[in-house]
């Protein structure tokens, strides 16, 4: 199961958010500023089985801050533009032995696909186009396979020079489906609708 949780909410799921960052602290090296934590949009993942055992970070952060070549991009098109979302997402779960269960399987497929549901789902309601993605090689590759998520960017761990995945991950795609390995062009109907500190979220819940 996964829940949107918004900045206003995060009260009432303190000891859950703790949790996921300690996971993200653990997993993924990510530990972001208080400041940044409180305004940020959290979604949780848990079961009966696992409790917490992933999740994502939505949160604002300034073009000039990204990864050089996307910040690049973004200002070429957009050069009015001085925040984006940003996201960061964790999967804690590992299988047993190196051998991946049909269980496991199935959640690895659950999580990536109804958390791509939920984004955009929250990009809809807020006009939001894209979220910005810094993710290590195994996590983007999980992104691919068992998400099946369309990045408009792709920038390989190979090629950065922090040696992780940067991209442009693209929201509210019905129309219009991208799966190439890497566009080094841009597509105009990607800017923000709204500004990154104009968010106005809804708790949700995706079983």
């Amino acid at each position: 199961m996964l829940t949107l949780i918004n900045p206003q909410e995060q009260r009432d799921s303190k000891q859950k958010i703790e949790t996921l960052l300690n996971l993200f602290k653990i997993y993924q090296r990510v530990d972001l500023p208080i400041t940044v934590q409180k305004k940020a949009t959290f979604v949780m993942a848990e079961n009966e089985e696992y409790g917490v055992y992933g999740g994502a970070i939505i949160y604002s952060k300034k073009v000039k801050l990204l990864y050089e070549k996307v910040a690049n991009i973004l200002l070429k098109f957009t050069p009015e533009l001085e925040e984006v979302w940003c996201l960061k997402l964790c999967f804690s779960i590992k299988p047993k032995e190196g051998y991946l269960t049909l269980d496991i399987l199935d959640l690895y497929e659950t999580f990536y696909q109804n958390l791509h549901k939920l984004l955009n789902d929250w990009g809809q309601r807020n006009q939001i186009k894209f979220l910005v993605l810094s993710l290590g090689y195994k996590e983007y590759c999980d992104t691919k396979i068992y998400g099946r998520w369309p990045y408009l960017l792709e920038i390989s761990p190979m090629e950065a020079s922090d040696h992780q995945f940067h991209g442009l991950l693209v929201l509210n795609t019905k129309k219009k489906q991208i799966y190439a390995p890497k566009i080094e062009g841009y597509d105009p109907d990607i800017s923000c609708s709204h500004p990154a500190n104009d968010q106005k979220p809804i708790k949700r819940t995706v079983q």
